[in-house]
């Protein structure tokens, strides 16, 4: 079994601005989902439709998710993407409860998984909090922690 991983380093290529529709993982992840549902649907309108599309090619987000994260530590050979001893800390928090953008839990809707789509699909920039790259907090809301 060969690894997979999600390349999602549009964001930035050699000092250029930034690229892409939506840069960053969660825009990664998120159009990772909907390559795929692209891919497995078809969309070729030369073909009939049940000659069309690839099946079993859709992903989730949760599986997006692994992909940009340890997947892609499993194909580059690091340590990254898992909450576990031994690999690197690369984390960011996601403010849920306070975001205009639709991130807002509903009770007796939203379960574990559907609430992490919307993080995936909707959170932007406003909503996260704190970063964390190699086990030291380098950004927040406040702005860049020096320490």
């Amino acid at each position: 079994r060969e690894p997979l991983g999600e390349g999602n380093d549009d964001a930035q290529r050699n000092g250029e601005e930034p690229g892409g529709a939506r840069p960053g993982l969660l825009g990664q992840c998120s159009m990772a989902v909907a390559a795929a549902r692209l891919l497995e649907d078809g969309v070729d309108p030369l073909l009939p439709p049940n000659e069309r599309g690839t099946p079993g090619a859709r992903i989730d987000a949760v599986t997006a998710f692994h992909l940009a994260t340890a997947g892609g530590g499993d194909v580059l050979g690091i340590p990254v993407g898992r909450f576990q001893v031994g690999q690197q800390f690369d984390a960011f928090v996601v403010d849920t409860a306070g975001s205009p953008s639709g991130l807002r839990r509903w009770e007796g809707i939203d379960t574990e998984e559907r609430r992490f789509e919307k993080i995936v699909h909707l959170a932007g920039p406003a909503d996260i909090g704190t970063v964390w790259v190699s086990v030291r907090s380098v950004s927040s809301r406040e702005g860049l922690i020096t320490e």
